[in-house]
């Protein structure tokens, strides 16, 4: 994006930029092969290809309570 869309451009406000940027990618973008896959996002990524992530077990390290022990004087 910084050496492909923002140069040269001026926005009139935050949904004229969204519209550009949405534009840009529909149109140049997401249509330009890839380097490394040889193939485009828009083909690479349809969504009937996609597959769901695994389920994650919940992490609950950061939410247990320490027990705390008083120390007697």
């Amino acid at each position: 994006m910084r050496q492909n869309f923002w140069p040269l451009r001026s926005f009139a406000d935050l949904s004229d930029l969204n519209s550009q940027a949405r534009r840009w990618l529909q149109e140049i973008a997401n249509r330009r092969k890839h380097r490394e896959t040889g193939q485009a996002p828009d083909d690479r990524f349809q969504p009937e290809a996609l597959r769901p992530l695994p389920l994650l077990t919940p992490d609950y390290r950061d939410i247990a309570e320490p027990s705390c022990t008083k120390i007697s004087a």
